[in-house]
């Protein structure tokens, strides 16, 4: 399976595991990899990433600039046979906006 492959596989186990929580999740079909949920009003942007090599960095920038502005965020990201991690700015995770 290449890379691809399991990157898409990985956003919709993402996106399965949100709507199990309650939420809605729509897909944003110009954005790539990207889709949006929406809880009680509130719309978050999520980046998923699946790869071994762990560049957060990186894609904490590429998540920041294709986040719409006034959106909360999040990225989420898995190497092989670990645990799914998410991770927020520490702001809106205090303040829950």
């Amino acid at each position: 399976m290449n890379a691809r492959t399991k990157g898409v596989r990985f956003e919709r186990e993402i996106a399965e595991a949100f709507e199990q929580a309650g939420w809605t999740v729509r897909g944003l079909e110009a954005g790539g990899d990207h889709f949006a949920v929406n809880r009680d009003g509130v719309l978050l942007h999520v980046e998923c990433k699946r790869q071994e090599r762990m560049k957060l960095p990186e894609w904490l920038r590429q998540q920041e600039r294709d986040c719409p502005p006034g959106v909360r965020r999040a990225l989420v990201f898995k190497q092989s046979r670990t645990p799914a991690y998410a991770v927020v700015p520490l702001e809106e995770y205090l303040n829950g906006s």
